[in-house]
């Protein structure tokens, strides 16, 4: 990996390339970032193949997100409907070689520190309550790819996004084909959510992007209701909670001019 002033110099020159500016010229703008790196632990590692599952990730920022924005783009999705839960990111590398295809222990994925603007994790022993788990299921959001009343421009688009989904997920995909198959974080529990209450209402992030998959949304539904919400809240609510992922994911299929009548 090198020795530590070689270290702090790619990572200097890293930050320059992603961020377009000298990162140690004086500036009034502040930069507040996370840096992820592969995790290195042997017995972490055997679990989490971070020479492939951190590739995913990087993708799922530099590639998946920008084609599912476009699509909202091109599909008129209004701006407060569109999916606001992704922590921008800033600049990745999966090595110091060039066109690596896997990730070594040179591999960054630089984020947006959002706990500056008040985002926090919920304590995991205590569990999401009510608000905060409808604002996570209002989150959990995706997008079909089969028999949407689209123009070409957005059909390419949604195609695009799919590509991009095939491409970067082929190992971890289950080979399902569904109309109400999507793409879903396939690990997503409380520990990779963190929530910013303003006045009444509760803004979410989600994260760690690892292990997504392409199947259908009821493990995905099943899987965080179960394994994050306080007790209490999930047994006085459930159905509230089905139904309102429910009637949020209708109507962005409506927004998008998804057929529902089958």
């Amino acid at each position: 990996m090198g020795t530590l002033p070689d270290v702090i110099k790619n990572f200097t020159e890293f930050l320059e390339t992603s961020l377009n500016r000298k990162v140690l010229v004086y500036s009034n703008k502040i930069y507040s970032l996370v840096v992820k790196t592969p995790v290195l632990n042997v017995v972490l590692a055997e679990y989490f193949n971070p020479a492939v599952t951190f590739v995913n990730e990087v993708r799922f920022y530099t590639d998946i997100i920008p084609a599912l924005e476009q699509f909202e783009e091109i599909a008129n999705v209004p701006l407060k409907e569109r999916l606001d839960a992704f922590i921008p990111c800033l600049g990745s590398r999966f090595s110091l070689k060039p066109n690596a295809e896997f990730a070594d222990s040179d591999a960054i994925l630089m984020l947006e520190n959002i706990k500056v603007q008040n985002f926090t994790n919920v304590n995991r022993r205590i569990g999401l309550n009510t608000n905060e788990t409808l604002a996570t299921l209002k989150s959990i959001y995706g997008e079909m790819k089969r028999r949407l009343n689209l123009t070409a421009e957005s059909r390419s688009a949604l195609d695009n996004m799919y590509a991009m989904h095939v491409k970067h997920m082929k190992d971890l995909t289950i080979p399902t084909d569904t109309p109400y198959t999507t793409v879903f974080h396939n690990d997503l529990h409380i520990n990779n959510v963190m929530v910013r209450k303003d006045n009444n209402s509760v803004k979410v992030k989600i994260y760690d992007f690892q292990f997504y998959a392409y199947d259908s949304f009821v493990f995905e539904l099943s899987y965080f209701l179960f394994i994050s919400v306080r007790s209490i809240d999930l047994k006085a609510n459930f159905k509230l909670f089905v139904d309102y992922y429910i009637s949020e994911f209708q109507k962005m299929m409506k927004l998008v001019k998804y057929p529902l009548d089958d």
